[in-house]
């Protein structure tokens, strides 16, 4: 500008002296001298050259400014190609006003450039972050860091801050990158309720840029600025001509694992995995700008998700292609982990919808199962009261003085009655419980079945009298006795318990019952005329707390648990049970157990001993150790007949000093449960002193097994409670060998 004002004033000096020459000329032709004219012309021609010198000088300085021009303008337009293809806002700022912004700055803050070179940096960013970003920018804090920034529209958005403060020609100049990083917060946030890592999906960048010099300053401010940018970005940047890559960001190296001599002039098809090769080319070829996927690929054969963002320019005539490449490997991971977790959620989904399906099943039968305990809890109320009522009725009767003795044994008879029901209802109560807990153990020995099958006709026999019921039984081989190797009790209570169904449901007709063979099983029934099983519970039948009339039975009694003992029991002796049934025309039971053995005329059959009146054990001597007085004395008055001499311990360690003095003792009525020591333990510590002296255990559990576990521990027999005259006269004879 100064060059072109000196320019303009010679101009004017010259055409002065032109005019002051021609004055002179005139006025020499007029007056003066040739002398005076010779010095005017000889001026004139002096500042002639001066101002051709001038003007030549003028010429080749506005060349050399008009080649600076285009250079400064090369040099912007590719700074701002490389700023605007970046994915990151970028500001540059001195002493926190803003200077300059790149195009993705203006694009994601939603401000102008003129609004936001008004703005200072903390105008961006939430009230609750501006210390930390000031503190940051004053300390020229290099490290990434996240805050909270403002749009134009006061719009929030989680970001990542990276900035670096530069020297520049005496001025501290600040460069700052801004990303987005909303949608990594958002997937952080969901990994947070999932236990997942979610990376972000889409990363802005957003940076601070200097403030642009104007013409020679211009010039190098720019080229500092292009390699600020590159190399101040995570992206990698790359510029390719024809394919081949010609300049590149330090990311780019590191992101790729190459040297700079190694990087440069190689095709950029050969970083892209082949599957995406000529997808990269085709986006080449239509000059595509939208982002895109790709698969890409390191020096060391590595791969790794990316996101590409591509622009076209000419830089010095020659179109180039500036690609920026992000990496969303981690991002990918979290998406493919995300959509496996979905699939595995409605995986899960629906196995919670089934276990759903199922667990109202299974609370509707609860429902069912509590609504029947608590009808079984009436009916058991009911069914121990009512032998309970004709046991104490009946004893408190017989106290009478003018009780004659017809009556008296009529009395009798009942209370026997009523004790036997009153012990079958228990028994069925504990066999369920041991049922339930899985504690139901078989006691296989020989089996006469016919002998079973004898006895409980015996048993029946005046059921069907009393009911008017035709009764038969049908026993495949009577010529022989029919021997299997079983649990004979087990065996016994699943019959007895089928009979008693039947003469409880049958009020007409007959019951008839046996057994036949079918290949290795024998195969037992019982039928009756009664009133058969009614279809809506047939599938229910074998259920604990399941009658097939409730009604009925409670008026004939029972516990509702029959049928599915004999259910437990057939299948405990590796059998089954099934029956046929058709209501009003009566029902078939089917039990079918395996043999185990063939058939023997030879068995052991334990003799049953016929009352005895004349019983004379006179020479031997009894040890009672009953902790009980009552159930003592019922021993005591049970044989004082039979003239046995009793002694009487009521004490584990009562028993073992009795013993220890007097050695005469034959025999020993143990106790299994006593007040200070275990019946067992007594028995335990008499067989340290005496081998062979019989023991018969008696208890109140009566459960299957106990038998088992009196001889283990060392007991010569065992007897359950209530005892049962015959059977304990005919145990203790057969230990004194009588």
């Amino acid at each position: 500008m100064a060059e072109s004002e000196e320019i303009q004033k010679l101009n004017s000096e010259i055409n002065r002296l032109k005019e002051e020459l021609i004055l002179l000329k005139e006025e020499r032709d007029l007056r003066v001298s040739k002398d005076d004219f010779e010095s005017l012309k000889k001026n004139y021609l002096e500042k002639n050259e001066e101002y051709t010198y001038l003007l030549e000088k003028s010429i080749l300085q506005n060349k050399k400014l008009l080649e600076t021009q285009v250079k400064i303008e090369e040099n912007q337009k590719r700074f701002q190609m490389f700023s605007d293809s970046s994915f990151e806002a970028l500001f540059l700022s001195e002493k926190g006003k803003f200077l300059d912004a790149n195009k993705s700055a203006l694009e994601i803050f939603g401000f102008t450039f003129e609004e936001a070179k008004k703005l200072i940096a903390t105008d961006i960013i939430a009230e609750e972050y501006r210390e930390l970003v000031m503190k940051n920018y004053l300390s020229d804090y290099r490290e990434s860091y996240e805050v909270v920034a403002l749009k134009h529209n006061g719009e929030k958005f989680f970001a990542e801050v990276r900035g670096k403060s530069f020297d520049f020609e005496g001025r501290e100049i600040r460069i700052s990158a801004f990303r987005d990083i909303s949608d990594r917060k958002k997937v952080e946030i969901e990994l947070k309720k999932q236990n997942i890592e979610y990376l972000a999906l889409n990363e802005e960048y957003v940076n601070q840029n200097k403030e642009l010099y104007r013409h020679e300053k211009e010039a190098r401010e720019n080229k500092i600025r292009f390699e600020t940018l590159a190399n101040a970005t995570i992206e990698a940047v790359i510029l390719s001509v024809d394919g081949f890559i010609t300049e590149f960001n330090v990311s780019a190296l590191n992101l790729f694992e190459y040297t700079h001599q190694e990087f440069e002039n190689i095709l950029i098809t050969e970083i892209i995995s082949p599957e995406y090769r000529e997808t990269v080319i085709n986006n080449f070829f239509i000059n595509n700008t939208e982002p895109y996927e790709v698969t890409c690929k390191k020096k060391s054969g590595e791969l790794f998700y990316a996101i590409v963002k591509e622009q076209i320019t000419e830089i010095n005539g020659v179109q180039t292609r500036i690609s920026t490449f992000r990496d969303i490997t981690e991002t990918k991971i979290a998406q493919i982990n995300l959509e496996k977790q979905n699939l595995n959620y409605l995986k899960l989904n629906e196995e919670y919808a089934i276990k759903n399906i199922e667990l109202h099943r299974a609370l509707r039968k609860a429902e069912e199962s509590e609504l029947l305990k608590s009808a079984f809890l009436s009916n058991m109320s009911h069914e121990i009261r009512t032998p309970m009522n004709g046991i104490i009725g009946f004893i408190e009767m017989l106290k009478d003085d003018d009780i004659t003795p017809e009556l008296q044994k009529n009395y009798i008879d009942i209370i026997g009655k009523s004790s036997k029901q009153l012990l079958s209802i228990v028994n069925d109560i504990l066999d369920i419980s041991k049922i339930e807990t899985g504690q139901v153990k078989l006691n296989l020995s020989k089996v006469n079945v016919n002998e079973i099958i004898r006895n409980l006709y015996i048993e029946f026999e005046s059921s069907s009298t009393e009911l008017d019921l035709h009764f038969s039984v049908f026993i495949s081989r009577e010529d022989l006795d029919c021997v299997i190797i079983s649990d004979e009790q087990k065996l016994y209570q699943i019959l007895n318990n089928l009979l008693s169904n039947a003469f409880k449901f049958t009020h007409i007709g007959g019951i008839e019952f046996g057994y036949f063979f079918s290949e290795e099983f024998l195969e037992f029934f019982v039928k009756d005329s009664g009133i058969g099983i009614d279809e809506s519970i047939k599938d229910k039948i074998f259920e604990q707390f399941i009658q097939g009339d409730v009604s009925y039975t409670r008026s004939k009694g029972g516990t509702g648990l029959g049928l599915s003992i004999a259910k437990a029991f057939s299948e405990l002796l590796g059998g089954n049970i099934k029956f046929e049934s058709e209501k009003n025309s009566g029902t078939t039971f089917f039990v079918k157990i395996p043999i185990f053995n063939s058939f023997s005329d030879e068995i052991n059959v334990i003799k049953k001993i016929e009352k005895n009146s004349n019983l004379d054990w006179s020479n031997y001597t009894f040890l009672i150790v009953e902790d009980n007085y009552t159930n003592y004395y019922f021993l005591h008055e049970l044989l004082r007949k039979s003239k046995v001499k009793i002694l009487y311990a009521k004490t584990g360690s009562e028993a073992i000093l009795i013993f220890n003095e007097n050695k005469n003792i034959n025999l020993i009525l143990m106790d299994v449960k006593l007040q200070d020591i275990s019946g067992y333990d007594v028995t335990a510590a008499i067989r340290k002193i005496n081998k062979t002296i019989p023991i018969i255990a008696q208890t109140a559990f009566a459960m299957t097994g106990d038998n088992k576990i009196a001889l283990e521990k060392g007991c010569s027999d065992y007897i359950s409670k209530p005892i049962n005259k015959e059977e304990l006269i005919s145990k203790i004879n057969k230990h004194l060998d009588i």
